[in-house]
This record gives structure tokens, C-alpha cells and sequence, in this order.
């Protein structure tokens, strides 16, 4: 059975977004620990940037949630989101209290982030597009993973950490300005043509 508008355009609007968000998420990861200990000093900054960089990463997921989401209430079964709503709703709360007794604020961002992965999961069966988890896509949610684990693990400053961060976001923009040259359908071509003198 081939692909139908609808399915073309899911996936133009998931592949789009992934690809423009995940410059973002990475630029907020190397970016945040320096902005924190310039706003609130060094020790808060150590305690606070675990948490950003975990919701960071659910940021990510939950940016690639909305566009199944928009599909299914466009479609006209806002009742899907509604069931999935409600599926989540009890095993997130368990493992929200679990993780908040254990770990605290960071285990809140972990959950609420698993959540939002699960959910991006959810969205992409009912729209049948979990193959949209393939290719190109993958590499970006690799490139938010890794950077969020190293930058979890380094301390700042660390060349290290810094390091893997910045190469992280050259390689995603990279992506971006191979996408807009290649791609007629992208967002960021589209916007260049639209500005080009006539």
C-alpha cells in the first residue's frame, strides 16, 4: 500500500522539525551551565543543570510528539489522544513518586522526559509512522542523547564536555544546511526562496 498525502506530509512536517529543534536542544545544553553559574553562582548552577539537561532531552521528544498529535486531532480523533492521555496517566504517576522519593528533582525530569519519549512512541503507532523512527531521525535523537549523557557526566568547565557539545551542534547544523540545499520541501529552503529578490 503506498504512502498517501496525508502520510507525505506527516512525515515532511516530523523530519523538518526533528531537524530544526535539534540545533536548539544542543545549543541550550552547551549553553546552559555557562548562563546558569553567570545567573546563580557556581554551587546552585552544579545542582540545577542535571535537571535543564534531562528536560532538555524531553524537549526534544516532546517537539517530535506534535506533529502525530497534530495529525490525529486534524484527522478528526482527538478520542486517540485521549486514550493515550489516560494509558500514560497511572504508570507515569507511580514512577514519578518513585523516582522523586529516590532521586528527586532529577528523577522528575528523568520520568517526565521517558514520558514524553513514550509518547512520541504512542503518537507514531496510532498515526502508523513508527517507521518515521528510522534513518536521519535516529541520528538526531542520538546526537541529543549523547550530548545530554556527556554533559551529565563532565563537569563544567570541562574541554572535554565542551568539546563533544560544540561537535555535536556543527554536526546537526550541518545537517540543517545539507537538508535546505538538497531538499525543495524544507522549511528552511522554503523560507529562503520565499526572501530571494525577484
Amino acid at each position: 500500500m503506498g504512502a498517501t498525502p496525508a502520510d507525505e506530509a506527516t512525515r515532511n512536517a516530523f523530519r523538518n522539525l526533528e531537524l530544526l529543534i535539534t540545533p536548539l536542544a544542543l545549543f541550550a545544553m552547551l549553553a546552559l551551565k555557562p548562563f546558569l553559574i553567570v545567573w546563580i553562582g557556581s554551587p546552585l548552577a552544579a545542582a540545577c543543570a542535571p535537571v535543564g539537561m534531562v528536560l532538555i532531552t524531553g524537549f526534544w521528544f516532546n517537539s517530535c510528539g506534535h506533529v502525530p498529535y497534530a495529525r490525529l486531532i486534524g484527522s478528526g480523533r482527538p478520542d486517540v489522544v485521549v486514550k493515550l492521555t489516560l494509558i500514560q496517566f497511572p504508570p507515569y504517576l507511580a514512577l514519578l513518586y518513585i523516582a522523586i522519593h529516590y532521586a528527586g528533582v532529577v528523577g522528575a525530569a528523568v520520568v517526565w522526559s521517558l514520558r514524553a519519549f513514550v509518547e512520541l512512541l504512542l503518537l507514531l503507532a496510532a498515526t502508523s509512522q513508527l517507521r518515521l523512527l528510522s534513518g536521519a531521525i535516529v541520528q538526531s535523537a542520538f546526537l541529543v542523547l549523547a550530548a545530554s549523557t556527556i554533559a551529565l557526566l563532565t563537569p563544567f568547565p570541562s574541554p572535554i564536555g565542551t568539546g563533544s557539545l560544540f561537535v555535536f551542534l556543527m554536526i546537526s547544523l550541518m545537517r540543517v544546511v545539507a537538508q535546505a540545499r538538497t531538499q525543495p520541501s524544507f522549511t528552511l529552503a522554503r523560507l529562503a526562496r520565499a526572501w530571494k529578490p525577484h
